[in-house]
């Protein structure tokens, strides 16, 4: 009876959790990095070709380019063609409840139900700030396939030998495929080790798959250099050259050092984990020496005296140095950015399962059924209560954003943001020749590259390792302001205008200030950007027509009474507002009063 309730229980908490996840992963579709990804899919698809050289950019035009997602862009651009945003949305979907699931296959066992869907939880909680659709996703999803199978079938030649065809594709669709064969050879090696033979291992099953992935690394369209293409990232990294990203990219920051939700389930995940450790070294040392021996306290203490501790420790490392070498190298991993976050909370859920397997089944041995139930229900309990937690607010909170006089609904779930995409701004640059280069801010340039007018480039987009080190650490001075470097790249690109998105208001604020100063006009002056003009004769038609005279910008008058009770995100009008405080305009008066609110819940 009490087995039948337990696994009511499990299933309780299975179907809570994937409600919980379902509606996780439902978040719309807000990541600006899409955009380029759609983009190059489309020139993949019209043309019949991967690009090898720049195709977005004025800046960098003609350099050499490895474009190691194109398999990815590829399939999202169809799927946008053919069934819009709702087919993306979906795609995200389908891509996380797999990895969902598979996890759940590959750490599963019959006397550790709820402690794993526990350690699921923790790893849904890693990736909450990630629930983007990146080619990065399906990194997440193949590491687990790779886990599952190296954890549960490892024995089984058939399934190691599908591991090599998912490297193909991998390869092909993110950067991060160098973990597939990362992790391979952390089994390979304690495989050679463990047999005590380097011939066995070699020629071992996991050997054959480990190498025939890194064959599988050059079937890409840059073979030798897109095989080797992370390896040239690292090396940028340990050099110095990649500085420049960690300081201004935010998924590039330390996730010891970050606010997001993610890093706490992060932390949280290398506690638990580690501890699991532990208890590894007490079921070892309480399985030591005699099996008739009972186990009291005295005899346990006895034989570990006997045994010596350099000899347990060596048993100890023996046995656990498979989950010791996998979990040190996805830690270190992990530290590259709170973007990594997730493949450690993936790796973490298999190695706190497997060392915590033997205590587990000592524990349902050795534990009143009563209390075993009690303990799995409280586990329940907690678990319902917290997925309920996330998932409610995702579900039922309604926001609400006032854009051009109408009061639209923001719901966490949906296809895409539309109020952080500067739609309007990018149609207006429509009214210029292609060949006009604007300086764009990083956020809006992945944006600009998909709907900007057909043959218009950017100043900088999101492949930030494209651009290097000097041109990232030039863009950087010019938001900050600095005059000698604003006129280098003036001079050096032409620059007639500045496409500043709102987006980041605290990195462009005195970019915004200088171009004040400069006498740079402003020719539109949007709900999600502002767009500056040079003050030329070459711009002279294009001043006169469109310039915004902000000291006496008149806001619109919106009708607040629409408002009522509804929970508004003042998003827009807040950002102009920042943009105008500085002069203190005649506008910002008749600006406060449209000036909507947030009340309280």
């Amino acid at each position: 009876m009490a087995k039948k309730i337990n696994f009511i229980l499990f299933a309780i908490t299975l179907a809570g959790l994937t409600i919980s996840a379902t509606v996780i992963f439902q978040m719309k579709i807000s990541d600006t990095d899409l955009w380029l990804h759609l983009k190059t899919g489309e020139y993949i698809c019209s043309n019949k070709t991967i690009p090898k050289e720049d195709i977005f950019s004025f800046t960098r035009e003609h350099k050499p380019w490895i474009d190691h997602e194109w398999l990815f862009q590829t399939a999202c651009y169809f799927i946008y063609k053919n069934f819009s945003f709702d087919g993306l949305l979906f795609l995200k979907s389908l891509i996380f409840m797999s990895a969902f699931f598979i996890l759940l296959i590959g750490v599963y066992d019959k006397f550790m139900r709820l402690p794993s869907l526990a350690l699921l939880f923790l790893f849904i909680g890693t990736t909450l700030n990630r629930i983007t659709l990146r080619p990065g996703l399906f990194s997440l999803l193949f590491i687990i396939i790779f886990l599952t199978i190296l954890y549960k079938k490892r024995d089984n030649p058939f399934f190691l030998f599908i591991l090599p065809v998912l490297q193909v594709f991998w390869v092909n669709i993110h950067g991060y495929f160098f973990l597939g064969l990362l992790v391979l050879s952390i089994f390979w090696i304690e495989e050679i080790i463990s047999k005590k033979s380097s011939r066995r291992g070699i020629l071992s099953p996991i050997g054959a798959a480990f190498f025939l992935s890194v064959i599988a690394t050059f079937v890409n369209p840059y073979f030798l250099k897109g095989a080797l293409y992370p390896f040239f990232i690292f090396r940028d990294i340990i050099t110095g050259k990649s500085k420049e990203l960690f300081e201004f990219i935010m998924e590039l920051e330390s996730p010891f050092k970050s606010e997001f939700i993610s890093a706490r389930f992060y932390k949280a995940a290398i506690v638990i984990s580690f501890l699991s450790f532990f208890f590894l070294i007490k079921d070892y040392y309480g399985s030591c020496g005699d099996k008739n021996v009972k186990p009291s306290s005295s005899n346990r203490k006895f034989r570990i005296f006997s045994a010596g501790k350099r000899t347990l420790f060596k048993r100890f490392i023996t046995k656990a140095r498979l989950n010791l070498l996998l979990w040190a190298a996805i830690f270190i991993f992990s530290m590259g950015g709170i973007r990594n976050v997730h493949f450690f909370g993936a790796a973490s859920v298999f190695i706190t399962m497997d060392n915590l397997k033997s205590f587990f089944q000592k524990l349902h041995q050795r534990m009143h059924p009563g209390r075993l139930l009690l303990l799995n229900f409280s586990l329940a309990a907690i678990m319902c209560f917290f997925s309920w937690k996330i998932a409610q607010p995702r579900l039922f909170n309604i926001s609400y954003v006032l854009k051009e006089g109408v009061l639209k609904p923001r719901t966490y779930i949906g296809t895409k943001e539309e109020a952080i995409f500067p739609y309007k701004e990018a149609a207006f640059l429509k009214k210029f020749e292609p060949a006009k280069r604007f300086f764009n801010d990083f956020n809006s340039g992945a944006f600009l590259t998909f709907n900007a007018p057909s043959g218009y480039k950017v100043f900088i987009d999101g492949r930030t390792e494209f651009y290097g080190k000097d041109f990232l650490k030039d863009y950087r001075k010019t938001c900050e302001g600095d005059r000698d470097t604003f006129d280098k790249l003036v001079n050096k690109y032409n620059l007639q205008g500045f496409f500043i998105s709102y987006r980041g208001l605290d990195f462009t604020e005195k970019l915004l200030e200088l171009l004040y100063r400069k006498k740079w006009k402003v020719v539109f002056f949007g709900d999600s950007a502002i767009i500056f003009l040079k003050d030329s004769k070459e711009n002279k038609e294009y001043v006169d027509k469109y310039a915004v005279d902000l000291e006496n910008w008149q806001a619109r008058q919106d009708d607040l009474l629409q408002l009522k009770l509804k929970r508004v995100i003042p998003y827009s009008h807040i950002k102009r507002l920042r943009i105008l405080k500085e002069k203190l305009f005649k506008g910002v008066r008749t600006f406060l009063q449209s000036l909507y609110f947030r009340p309280k819940r």
